[in-house]
């Protein structure tokens, strides 16, 4: 694969792992325990990749799928 295919391949990858996750918060019985843990993992997660990648794309690419994540959770627990 070049380059550019790679990236297309993440792209398919993370789009599938979203849907992933987005059917997991629709149908977990307990939202609240399930931000909580998420919240607490994201912040983990931030921490570790901050220390061995450092590239600042990998990051911002980490912090935008989980504040999408942590969005869609919000909304799910305020209905």
């Amino acid at each position: 694969m070049n380059h550019s295919q790679r990236l297309r391949f993440l792209a398919g990858e993370v789009a599938a792992l979203r849907a992933f996750a987005f059917a997991v918060i629709s149908t977990t019985p307990d939202l609240q325990r399930l931000s909580d843990e998420f919240h607490r993992l994201c912040e983990v997660q931030l921490a570790l990749s901050s220390h061995e990648l450092g590239s600042e794309e990998y990051l911002d690419g980490q912090r935008q799928t989980a504040d999408e994540l942590k969005a869609y959770l919000a909304n799910q627990l305020a209905e």
